[in-house]
């Protein structure tokens, strides 16, 4: 059963009374059951192994490719993590946009989508998760489930790429630990989503997960390490620093022991992107018959375009024919001579 790597440590590792960071002192318990915890630093892919699968292809178009590959891989800071998570609260701008705050050792941290978006470089505009419905057939029956297969999704269930997919998801932006087997429904909307190149909001995704209650691990903890740095939190005299070194790569994806695999003939088979809505994506569910006309268009644009192509085709041959035809009459039946001259 293969698990995320975690980090874990024991509460007194550390000499520093980081007590004295806390908000308020009567966060102290909480503090203790936070330093607990594991910490899911993330696992990184290294794409140039994988390129078979096209992975590349498909975080590119999700706006992912940079914060999930292999030269993303960072240093975390446990102490910093624990203080973070510790101090964090949700607050209304004035604008009455949604606020996460902290406070990392004197430095007050404050989050919102598009802050988030702007820090890590990964999208801070599109549909929320809530807004995606998987109705696509054609993309769930042939580019995400093995012949025979239907919802909810199981891992056993997908094709070699949405399962890597799915896997590299759960890493980074839907963190868990445990088996894999079982995709959460959030999971599987992600999963879709990417497969589909719908346009998420990326962004939003982390800022929902920050504001859930930890209970068994804290998520995202290199990312954190490039948030720290923007706020401008002293890294340097950290005593307490891990250095990540496992990655996504050939080895692991042998393990995961993915059977045959079915590519499209080139990446432009890869499906097109899905355009936000013009309102807020996170505000309202996208209406269900533009989908569905969304989606019958690019089928019939298809079968219009093989139609021609066959047309195309048969016009081909009966010129081929017709070559053939002439060809066969002057050597079969060649012209008489011409009159004789006496």
């Amino acid at each position: 059963m293969s698990r995320s790597k975690k980090t874990k440590l024991n509460p007194s590792t550390s000499s520093e009374d980081l007590s004295i960071y806390l908000r308020d002192p009567s966060l102290i318990d909480k503090f203790n059951k936070y330093r607990a915890l594991d910490i899911l630093p993330g696992r990184f892919v290294k794409f140039t192994d994988l390129a078979e699968y096209q992975l590349h292809t498909y975080f590119d178009n999700a706006g992912l490719l940079d914060l999930c590959s292999i030269d993303s891989l960072s240093f975390h800071y446990p102490n910093l993590i624990y203080l973070f998570y510790t101090n964090l609260e949700l607050e209304s701008s004035i604008n009455n946009v949604d606020l996460l705050s902290s406070l990392v050792k004197g430095i007050e941290i404050k989050l919102t989508p598009q802050i988030i978006g702007d820090i890590l470089q990964i999208p801070s505009n599109g549909f929320s998760l809530q807004d995606v419905v998987m109705n696509d057939q054609n993309i769930l029956n042939n580019h995400i489930f093995l012949p025979g297969k239907s919802l909810p999704m199981m891992s056993n269930k997908l094709r070699p790429i949405p399962r890597l997919v799915s896997r590299i998801l759960s890493y980074n932006m839907i963190p868990k630990t445990g088996s894999f087997d079982h995709m959460s429904s959030e999971l599987q909307v992600a999963t879709y989503a990417i497969m589909a190149n719908i346009k998420v909001n990326w962004a939003l995704v982390m800022f929902e997960v920050f504001q859930r209650i930890p209970t068994t691990f804290h998520p995202f903890g290199c990312f954190l390490t490039k948030i720290f740095a923007h706020f401008k939190v002293d890294l340097e005299s950290e005593k307490l620093v891990i250095k990540y070194n496992e990655v996504m790569d050939r080895t692991m994806v042998t393990r995961m022991k993915l059977g045959s695999i079915q590519l499209p003939p080139s990446t432009s088979d890869i499906p097109t992107s899905s355009s936000p809505p013009s309102q807020s994506p996170s505000s309202s569910r996208p209406p269900s018959v533009n989908e569905s006309l969304h989606t019958l268009s690019l089928q019939v644009a298809k079968l219009t375009t093989g139609q021609e192509s066959i047309m195309k085709n048969q016009e081909d041959l009966h010129k081929k024919v017709d070559d053939l035809s002439e060809m066969m009459r002057s050597y079969f039946f060649p012209p008489p001579p011409p009159p004789s001259s006496h």
